[in-house]
């Protein structure tokens, strides 16, 4: 499973510390994946879930997420029922938490993940009704609940696309929960699809950084991979796109590449951008940005841009 990694880690760390230390004046660090039989609320304010039978406590300040927002704690105790389902809440649910365990039992969180299910849909678009999607025959449905809403449906680049305009025999993806007979959607991919907005846009996919040291002799590795419209230019060939590293409110430039036309995807051009940054003395500069910026400098791309925060390896 997509935890295992952070299973075996904490399941050493907790190794490491029962060895020589009397566990029953520590905490140890903990991690659970499970379903989710109930959650109330304390005098303090705090909230109280099970999570396969065990304890946890989540104590005020603590960051409660779903795939697709971050929750109150009015919401995660809100009974109810998610789009299409009967149980109160996150009831029936998973929770993914991490946390700390004391010699009682009890987990006390400092993070929570919660979701109605894990559920993936890969395949094609079977019908098409004004919006009304099918993929492999079975209805998709756009959440519009706020503790896990829907995004935009999006082509494959991030772009938002209109539904409506999704050709049938599209390849398509949907992530969320299957309920009541339909798949409960908090995220559509379709491989084609009209932009919302016509106006330029740019996204960035995914933008990954490698640090390396010492920073006077080896600069940093950074790679950019994203995509544009280009309605502004049905007959170009490809972009200009321009990359920059942000540092508060100082941007410098990282270099310039080229978006090309994706055959696939009409109305797209995708890039990917690499560069190894120079060495320096500079304590900004040395190292590996946290945010980048690329721009279309195209003829009637009219400059449009977006940032993204660098993944840092």
């Amino acid at each position: 499973m997509k935890h295992t990694t952070l299973i075996k880690s904490t399941l050493a760390a907790a190794a490491l510390l029962l060895s020589g230390i009397n566990a029953t004046a520590q905490t140890i660090p903990a991690s659970i994946e499970g379903s989710i039989s109930a959650v109330s609320s304390n005098v303090d304010g705090s909230v109280s879930m099970t999570v396969m039978g065990m304890n946890v406590t989540v104590p005020v300040g603590t960051v409660v997420t779903t795939p697709s927002a971050t929750l109150t704690f009015a919401q995660l105790l809100d009974v109810a029922p998610l789009p299409n389902r009967t149980q109160a809440g996150f009831i029936g649910g998973t929770a993914i938490i991490s946390g700390n365990v004391a010699a009682n039992g009890i987990i006390t969180a400092t993070d929570v993940f919660v979701e109605p299910s894990e559920n993936v849909v890969l395949g094609i678009v079977t019908a098409n009704t004004n919006g009304a999607l099918f993929i492999n025959n079975v209805r998709i449905v756009l959440l519009n609940d706020a503790r896990i809403p829907a995004n935009p449906v999006q082509d494959v680049n991030g772009i938002a696309i209109i539904p409506a305009s999704i050709p049938v025999g599209t390849g398509a993806s949907a992530e969320g929960y299957f309920a009541n007979g339909v798949f409960n959607a908090f995220l559509v991919e379709a491989e084609q699809g009209t932009p919302v907005n016509a106006a330029p846009q740019v996204t960035i996919t995914r933008a990954l950084g490698r640090e390396r040291t010492p920073n006077n002799r080896r600069g940093d590795e950074i790679e950019i991979r994203g995509s544009c419209t280009t309605l502004h230019a049905p007959t170009a060939t490809t972009q200009s796109i321009t990359v920059y590293r942000i540092d508060g409110t100082v941007q410098t430039l990282l270099g310039t590449g080229t978006a090309i036309v994706d055959p696939l995807i009409p109305g797209v051009a995708t890039f990917t951008f690499r560069t190894t940054t120079a060495p320096t003395n500079n304590a900004i500069l040395g190292v590996c940005p946290s945010t980048v910026k690329v721009v279309n400098t195209s003829a009637g791309a009219n400059n449009a841009s977006t940032t993204s925060p660098v993944e840092v390896r």
